[in-house]
């Protein structure tokens, strides 16, 4: 009875997320904008094509022929803009996707046999840890190249260890708990515990930490385009749009701030999803 009680509550999560929406202004906002920047990954091109460069149409402000003004190069900066956004849609999704693929057996067996494994899988991750995000993904970008494949393994690597930290606490909290002690009890396999009872009670507290995440490879990833060390020209990525447009601020701040401003809209929608996701499930603890 303990183990289907349990059952039904997990797979009740993402229910219990949709029926959560209308309730959460912060997590139905938050649900917007990452839908929006979806459709725009998806078909921002077709949306809004690529214009060719036109030397007789620089630094152009926004105009109803040109929304976002031009660039130094004549280019139109929405289309610009939109595939940017793309870029770092898909290195913050995909670069904390695969970091959870990574971290998430390493983070499993810490936490659920904990001794010498717990200490061995801890050691490394808090050794990395021990470097700051920025200078680690400025390290890796160098070994990995700038790309954005580059950018999606350096997302992967600075993040893992940080999952790995989490994952473990979230299942050191619940491998004691009485459904994994009648599992054992009935004499079912590992695998079976870790994936169908430990992993499914892992799942809110891990999403609430993967969309903070999300949030915080986009500011790597912008930071690394920056600094020129992200998505080289002529790619368009919103943090690389940045570092070019600073060079004309005085006379075109289009260049800068409508790019910033999607960044920080991107960077919003995956805060409001955490927080709003946290709020669900504190809200089911407390009752």
């Amino acid at each position: 009875m303990i183990l289907k009680t349990d059952f039904r509550q997990k797979r009740g999560f993402a229910h219990g997320l949709i029926r959560h929406l209308p309730g959460h202004a912060g997590l139905t906002a938050g649900c917007i904008i990452l839908l929006f920047y979806a459709i725009l990954s998806i078909a921002g091109p077709m949306i809004y094509p690529r214009i060719p460069e036109n030397l007789s149409n620089v630094l152009k402000s926004p105009s109803a022929a040109n929304w976002f003004g031009t660039d130094e190069l004549g280019r139109d900066l929405l289309a610009r803009v939109f595939t940017g956004v793309r870029i770092d849609f898909f290195i913050a999704v995909g670069g904390v996707g695969l970091a959870y693929f990574v971290a998430l057996p390493f983070g499993l067996f810490a936490g659920y046999f904990g001794g010498k494994v717990d200490r061995a899988i801890s050691v490394v991750a808090e050794s990395m840890l021990t470097f700051p995000s920025t200078v680690l993904a400025i390290f890796i970008v160098t070994i990995f190249g700038s790309s954005v494949w580059g950018l999606l393994l350096t997302i992967t690597v600075t993040q893992s260890p940080q999952l790995v930290r989490y994952i473990r606490g979230f299942v050191i909290q619940i491998r004691n708990m009485e459904y994994i002690e009648a599992a054992n009890a009935v004499g079912s396999r590992l695998s079976f515990i870790l994936l169908r009872h430990v992993l499914r009670n892992t799942v809110g507290n891990t999403a609430v930490v993967l969309s903070l995440l999300a949030s915080e490879a986009v500011l790597v990833a912008s930071a690394l385009g920056f600094l020129g060390l992200g998505v080289q020209p002529p790619t368009p990525e919103l943090g690389t749009i940045l570092s070019r447009g600073r060079t004309y601020f005085t006379i075109a701040p289009h260049l800068m701030i409508f790019p910033g401003l999607f960044i920080a809209l991107l960077i919003l929608g995956f805060n409001l999803v955490g927080d709003g996701l946290r709020d669900k499930i504190d809200s089911k603890r407390t009752r």
